[in-house]
């Protein structure tokens, strides 16, 4: 097996919402658990998520997980996700839906401005989207 490095992004009681929203942009199986899955039945943080994984078909990982309520929550500071590959045509069909701009290139789309800043490449074209 090939090894793989997989962002894995924190929240503060909103995982959910955004898995979903990755979801609805790249298609493929979302798995959550939440701390009540894992026995914290009644707890204020019930309904967080302990753990969610987005696996697609075109080989694309995302993983993430709120903090619980104890914790102190950092934003997203210092990176960025990356969508690259060869075929710029396939890699567009995710941006509209992304709300990715597409300034100076023929991808079509509106920057959404989500908390993770995004970038999307390909040989010929290329559009970021700032946190």
């Amino acid at each position: 097996m090939a090894s793989l490095l997989n962002p894995y992004l924190n929240f503060n009681g909103n995982a959910r919402r955004a898995m979903e929203f990755y979801t609805s942009v790249l298609g493929g199986t979302l798995n959550i658990s939440t701390f009540a899955d894992y026995g914290a039945q009644g707890a204020p943080d019930a309904d967080r998520v302990m753990h969610a994984m987005l696996e697609t078909d075109a080989g694309y990982t995302i993983m993430a997980a709120d903090v619980t309520s104890e914790m102190e929550y950092h934003g997203i500071s210092g990176c960025s996700l990356s969508l690259s590959g060869d075929d710029g045509d396939l890699l567009g069909q995710h941006l509209p839906a992304a709300g990715l701009a597409a300034t100076g290139s023929p991808w079509p789309g509106r920057c959404i401005r989500p908390r993770c800043p995004w970038t999307a490449s390909s040989p010929d074209r290329e559009v970021t989207c700032p946190g």
